[in-house]
């Protein structure tokens, strides 16, 4: 049974920089053939929700805007300045006969001021990085999420279920889900976690290492989520909040070898989490998954439609609850939900219309 939403604590955010978008501009990408510039004015207040709701019809560039603004930000996994694209990839990814696509971000980072880049070019490839600093800088202050950056791309161009969690950047598209059925030991061994497409499900395969380490479970695979133990009852929070239980503390162990989250329920009972409704999945997963992955690194949170699967009433709470949870982050959402844009402040709403 879903239950109403509740205010839930949580821990203090230790100092860090905050990164934030404040202009966006495109050309040549997707649905920007022509150059296309959005600009994100800062919180009227210090202690104002950093967030822009964007709606418009459908085919304006909503999504396209949030893909960009995801590829510029990526830092790369290496040295490479160049990732190579096939013709495929590339014919998604610009506008037609667009000769070349570049997305260009004006970011603060602190009081500094920095400029992401990333340029998409025929028979070249995807490149990011304007500014020199941008990489060292980010390092040297975050515990920076590196990610490969052409399973990235496929979030733009073909995605699988798994959000893009690579801070300084979140990327939460709307093809996103819990992925049903249970995990396997290696999908927990394996090492490299922070690279895309390496898990089967990212927050099914968090949950599951916290539980072990809290249990004192497989040596060593607590270490791959730093203080596993800890992030049990924030999820035990978001369980409570929405489905009335918490995590059970033990995996089930199914007769192939798979193992199961589950929750335990105030009867005394257990349920698999995939026997819950697709709305609490989906809000338990989402907000848990934008706690862990910025509570040691504020980030810029693209989310497009995060009314998904919801109910109305959860509409007008989803803003709020992320605020509530994780201020530290800028917010820049894509919504067709009234309830959404009209759950923030009229300035932090934009109709996009070209």
């Amino acid at each position: 049974m879903e239950t109403q939403p509740q205010t839930v604590q949580t821990e203090a955010k230790p100092p860090r920089p905050r990164i934030r978008v404040s202009k966006v501009t495109l050309e040549g990408f997707k649905a920007f053939k022509e150059p296309f510039t959005f600009e994100i004015p800062p919180p009227l207040a210090l202690d104002d929700p950093d967030v822009i709701v964007i709606g418009s019809s459908n085919g304006l560039g909503k999504t396209s805007l949030l893909e960009g603004i995801m590829l510029a930000l990526l830092v790369p996994e290496d040295d490479r300045s160049v990732v190579d694209l096939d013709e495929t990839t590339q014919r998604l990814l610009m506008s037609s006969g667009a000769r070349r696509a570049s997305i260009t971000c004006w970011c603060s980072f602190g009081e500094e001021r920095l400029v992401a880049r990333a340029d998409l070019l025929p028979g070249f490839g995807y490149c990011n990085g304007e500014d020199p600093e941008w990489p060292s800088r980010l390092e040297n202050d975050y515990r920076v999420n590196h990610v490969d950056r052409l399973s990235a791309v496929q979030a733009a161009t073909n995605p699988t279920p798994d959000p893009v969690v690579a801070p300084p950047v979140l990327y939460l598209h709307s093809y996103r889900a819990i992925r049903r059925g249970p995990l396997q030991m290696e999908e927990l061994a394996r090492p490299g976690r922070r690279v895309l497409g390496a898990d089967r499900d990212r927050f099914k395969r968090d949950a599951a290492i916290a539980v072990l380490a809290a249990a004192g479970g497989v040596e060593g695979m607590g270490g791959e989520v730093p203080d596993a133990p800890r992030l049990l009852e924030p999820l035990d929070q978001r369980v409570r909040q929405f489905a009335g239980g918490q995590v059970a503390r033990k995996l089930q162990l199914d007769e192939e070898g798979g193992l199961w989250l589950s929750v335990a329920l105030p009867d005394g009972s257990t349920a698999p989490f995939d026997a819950l409704s697709s709305g609490q999945k989906e809000i338990i997963s989402t907000l848990f998954l934008i706690w862990e992955a910025t509570r040691e690194c504020p980030s810029v949170v693209l989310i497009d439609e995060p009314e998904l699967h919801l109910n109305q009433a959860w509409h007008d709470d989803i803003m709020r609850m992320l605020f509530e949870l994780a201020p530290w982050n800028q917010y820049i959402i894509a919504t067709h939900s009234p309830e959404v844009m009209a759950s923030v402040d009229p300035d932090r709403r934009r109709e996009l219309v070209r």
